[in-house]
């Protein structure tokens, strides 16, 4: 497929489900929260070591998985240093799991 046909199809795709308010700030931290779990347990890594290795708190860790708390841009970054991987995979993993 044309790379520019894909990225319109995509654009148009997260236009459709902000439009229809799919991209609540709920679905927004639960899909981030999602990601992060499965980062984290593919790394074999607690809660409490990621924590340890992201400079956060467990608790934390635990609300940002749940959903119940958004990430800002100082605890993206943080997480991505604990996991190892840069802001952009962690971002680009977060997109693809939001546009399924």
């Amino acid at each position: 497929m044309n790379i520019k046909f894909i990225q319109l199809y995509e654009d148009v795709e997260m236009y459709i489900k902000h439009a229809l308010g799919m991209f609540t700030d709920e679905f927004i931290a639960i899909t981030f929260g999602k990601v992060l779990r499965d980062l984290r347990k593919s790394q074999g890594k607690s809660q409490e070591v990621l924590g340890l290795d992201a400079g956060l708190e467990r608790t934390f860790i635990s609300m940002l998985e749940l959903g119940q708390r958004g990430p800002s841009l100082a605890t993206q970054v943080k997480l991505a240093e604990g996991l190892n991987i840069s802001l952009k995979e962690l971002i680009d993993m977060f997109e693809t799991e939001l546009l399924k």
